[in-house]
């Protein structure tokens, strides 16, 4: 999916040349309907009655339409809820020139997920997916940046972009647009390019770069996946979290005599010098592995049925590795720990390189696990099911 998603470009060719550094405009005749999106799913997703804010906002010219002007609040059982979104109102705001954004549309779309997933094993980003349903001749938000890279599928009709540069060169969230109010009030800039997306079109543009988006005379439908990643900042904040663990990092910093500045500032540095070891920096690099993992949807594929049919498991079952899981394997003298979903299992230290084969394999007969015996098998085989790692092939 995601081979096709940048073609004639290679994965290594948009890092190289694209990535963080210029924006990419794919103009090609690829039907997103075949493997990403398509309209009868909105169509659905749109009818049904059981959408609340924020999964459904609303925006025009730049500004949010408050949620109670097209929310409700429903009976489920005993208990009220409030924010469900009232199709019949948003049909009326769609028709009045608003933009309908469908927030984190991986959690409802299949194809979305399954895209995301590939991405996320590319990139290892935090990645999330919005749909914009953008009537004729509207405009959902004004000229701004993000802090997050964004690749653009058109899905459906039009869309007119215009870029004016940037402020900021790749801006962290400490640095959003607005923030910096002031540079947007009145903002009449002209841009320093203008491109028309068009369905099966692509287009990835950096963090930072200041940008708008309307349509003409025909409903445009994109998706935006926002590239949200890990910065080095995240990774130096990291090693150095645990500072105050150390005694001279609590002392108070001396105001009263400065002569000694130089002194305590140097045994801090040493410190903060020691911290950088090849232990700290393996420590960071997992946490940050599972900072995006903890934001990656669970696949729980077969998760009922393995729960319904494990007294069922024996050595003649097959187990398969659920798709889109990052996996992070590390060890000590004597466990092993398989990291995933922002959880870890852990084994003894024997285990190990049955479980670097069992991942490898991807799909395997239970019987030929290797170096256990067969009930050791079955255990180390429900366990990885029970968790989620594996599902059970019926």
């Amino acid at each position: 999916m995601t081979k096709a998603l940048f073609d004639p470009f290679t994965f290594d060719d948009f890092i190289t040349n694209f990535f963080e550094k210029k924006y990419l405009h794919l103009e090609r005749k690829i039907n997103y309907n075949d493997f990403v999106l398509t309209e009868k799913e909105i169509n659905d997703f749109l009818s049904r009655n059981d959408i609340y804010y924020p999964s459904i906002r609303l925006v025009k010219d730049g500004i949010e339409i408050n949620r109670k002007e097209y929310t409700d609040s429903a009976s489920i059982g005993n208990f009220n809820v409030e924010g469900y979104v009232n199709n019949d109102k948003l049909f009326t705001y769609l028709n009045d020139g608003t933009t309908i954004v469908i927030e984190s549309s991986q959690r409802y779309f299949e194809n979305i997920n399954k895209l995301c997933l590939e991405l996320n094993s590319m990139f290892h980003f935090i990645l999330n997916t919005n749909i914009y349903i953008t009537p004729p001749n509207s405009k959902g938000f004004t000229a701004h940046w993000d802090t997050h890279d964004v690749v653009v599928l058109q899905i459906s009709g039009y869309k007119n972009w215009r870029l004016y540069g940037s402020e900021i060169e790749l801006p962290s969230n400490k640095q959003s647009s607005n923030k910096f109010a002031p540079i947007f009030k009145d903002f009449n800039k002209e841009a320093e390019e203008s491109l028309r997306l068009t369905a099966g079109d692509l287009f990835y543009l950096p963090r930072g770069i200041i940008h708008s988006a309307d349509t003409d005379d025909v409903l445009s439908i994109h998706i935006s996946i926002g590239f949200n990643s890990l910065n080095w900042d995240d990774f130096f904040k990291e090693i150095l979290k645990d500072l105050d663990n150390n005694l001279i990092f609590r002392r108070s910093f001396p105001f009263w005599d400065m002569s000694k500045f130089d002194e305590y500032y140097l045994e801090c540095v040493n410190v903060i010098n020691e911290m950088f070891n090849d232990s700290n920096k393996k420590k960071a690099i997992a946490a940050l592995f599972n900072k995006t993992n903890s934001h990656r949807l669970q696949n729980s594929r077969g998760r009922f049925n393995n729960t319904l049919h494990n007294s069922n498991i024996n050595a003649h079952s097959t187990i398969k590795l659920n798709e889109g899981i990052q996996i992070l394997i590390t060890k000590s003298e004597s466990i092993v720990n398989i990291s995933f979903y922002n959880k870890s299992i852990t084994f003894p230290i024997i285990i190990e390189d049955v479980l670097k084969y069992v991942i490898t394999q991807n799909k395997i007969l239970i019987s030929e696990i290797p170096l256990l015996d067969n009930d050791s098998k079955i255990i180390f085989a429900r366990k990885l099911i029970n968790e989620g790692l594996f599902y059970l092939i019926l």
